[in-house]
This record gives structure tokens, C-alpha cells and sequence, in this order.
């Protein structure tokens, strides 16, 4: 009798065990449901409503250029949603300025895409068609200009970015120490290893190709110390430097 009751009792507790599962199961599934409401809500604010949306354009970096050539070469697509604004596009279009040598765009929550840029530096100039054409170190033009630069002037056959002497002149160029660069007239090469400097008072400087530029720099301001009154001084070969008068 006691096994019959037993068994009995225990049909009649089953189905209350299974009750509190079910109604855990049922708490989940409506915390799984509101997880994705809330992430689909914060979804939708971000990407397809107007909350986050580029309102603003800040542009640094600029010199020659202006914030407003940057904005508008740029042509963020203000009002959109700013996780929707494609910022690859965005950097193509500034790097398209031939003022622009490097951009990088980025989103400055919350409102802001953030454009900064790094400018070409005129090295150089060429004359052509009664103006000056202000380069960079890789023969791109920069600017013109119709009064001469204080800038060295570039003197070969064919001043583009893709010439081996061009690129040879304005390698020395740039790796001259500032007070001897301030000095430079002219720079002139017929080939890449030909790279001569012309100094006030037609003093020549000899220099060669760009390589060791540093020792040949240094050479060069040891040489002239010790003979002034020297008219080419040729340190295309630092270690076996010479001067003629």
C-alpha cells in the first residue's frame, strides 16, 4: 500500500517540477527579444536615423591649401548619418588636390568627420613660360608663381616626376643642411650623377649623386673654411675631395 501511495505522490509532483523551467524559458526568451529591440534600436539611431548625423567638417593641416578647397574637394555628404559616411571615398577625393601629398579622414563622434592633411613642400623652381613652377622633392608641381622664389632654381632637360636626374637634383636638395641650402642658386644635373650646386659669386659645387650627402655636406664646409677663395669644389667623392680656384 505504502509503494502505491508513493508512486502516486510522485505522478502528482512532475508536472509541478517542469512548471518552474518553463517559466525560466519563457524569462529568456523575452530577454533575448529585448536584447534585440535594444540592438536594433541603437542600430537604427546610428545608421539610419539623423541623431549622428556629419553636421560638421573640421579640416587641419592646411597651408597653401584652405579649409574651404579641402570641404569641398572632400564633398562629405553633410546630414547623413556619420557611421555611414564612407571616409575611403572621402580621402580619395582630398588626395585628388595636387596640393595634397597624404590625407586621413576619421569620425569624431558625434557629429564630426575630421579631414587632416599633409601638404607637398616646394623644394625647387622652374622656370617655364615666363613663371615660376614651384616643385616638391618628386618634381610635382605645387604652386606657380610669377616672381622668383627664394627657392633653389632646378636647371635640367626634363623637370617631371618620372626623369632619373630630375628626381637625382632634388634628392640633393633635400638632403642639404639648411644653412648650405639657403646658399643654393641653382642645382642642375645631366644624369643622375652629375648633380652640381651653384653658389653666389659663381662658386660650383661638384656634388655628384645623392648618396652620402651628410659627409659630403660637411666636406664641403671644411674645404671652404680652409680655402675660401676657392671656384669649384668638388665633393662627388668625399674622401678624395678637391678644389680649383
Amino acid at each position: 500500500m505504502s509503494t502505491t501511495r508513493d508512486r502516486a505522490s510522485a505522478r502528482e509532483v512532475r508536472p509541478d517540477d517542469r512548471r518552474p523551467r518553463r517559466r525560466g524559458g519563457r524569462m529568456w526568451l523575452l530577454g533575448l527579444v529585448l536584447v534585440v529591440l535594444l540592438a536594433g534600436g541603437w542600430t537604427y539611431v546610428i545608421y539610419g536615423s539623423t541623431v549622428f548625423a556629419a553636421d560638421r567638417v573640421a579640416v587641419t593641416g592646411t597651408h597653401r591649401l584652405t579649409a574651404a578647397q579641402v570641404r569641398a574637394a572632400a564633398a562629405v555628404p553633410v546630414g547623413t548619418p556619420l557611421a555611414r559616411v564612407d571616409l575611403r571615398a572621402v580621402q580619395a577625393r582630398v588626395a585628388s588636390l595636387v596640393q595634397v601629398a597624404a590625407v586621413k579622414a576619421y569620425r569624431d563622434w558625434p557629429d564630426t568627420v575630421h579631414i587632416s592633411v599633409r601638404e607637398r613642400v616646394p623644394v625647387a623652381a622652374v622656370q617655364r613660360n615666363g613663371a615660376w613652377w614651384l616643385v616638391d622633392r618628386t618634381a610635382v608641381v605645387v604652386a606657380r608663381s610669377t616672381a622668383r622664389p627664394q627657392l633653389p632654381a632646378l636647371s635640367v632637360a626634363n623637370p617631371e616626376p618620372d626623369d632619373a636626374a630630375t628626381r637625382s637634383a632634388l634628392a640633393v636638395v633635400v638632403a642639404l643642411p639648411r644653412p648650405l641650402a639657403r646658399q643654393v642658386h641653382t642645382v642642375s644635373a645631366a644624369t643622375p650623377d652629375s648633380v652640381s650646386l651653384q653658389l653666389a659669386k659663381h662658386v660650383v659645387v661638384v656634388w655628384g649623386n645623392a648618396d652620402r650627402s651628410d659627409r659630403k655636406a660637411r666636406v664641403f664646409t671644411t674645404l671652404r673654411k680652409a680655402q675660401p677663395h676657392g671656384r669649384v669644389y668638388d665633393v662627388s667623392s668625399p674622401d678624395v675631395a678637391t678644389v680649383r680656384r
